[in-house]
């Protein structure tokens, strides 16, 4: 094993694919990173959207409830 570890060492292909597996990480943990920030984002956008439908509707609960009212008595 020993011999084989000494190989690996001086074979500069060797070292090329264990460089090549370490940035294969690095790659694979910025997409983890990325899809959790857009997750994140896409839950507060969701988050968003529901305030602004419910702030229509209160807005047009307020107009109708206007409206039902009398302007002239």
């Amino acid at each position: 094993m020993e011999h084989q570890d000494n190989q690996s060492e001086d074979d500069p292909n060797a070292k090329e694919l264990e460089n090549m597996k370490k940035r294969l990480k690095e790659i694979e943990d910025e997409a983890c990173a990325l899809r959790e920030m857009q997750a994140k984002v896409e839950k507060e956008i969701s988050s968003a959207q529901g305030f602004t439908h419910l702030a229509v509707f209160f807005k047009c609960f307020a107009l109708l409830t206007c409206l039902e009212t009398p302007i002239l008595t």
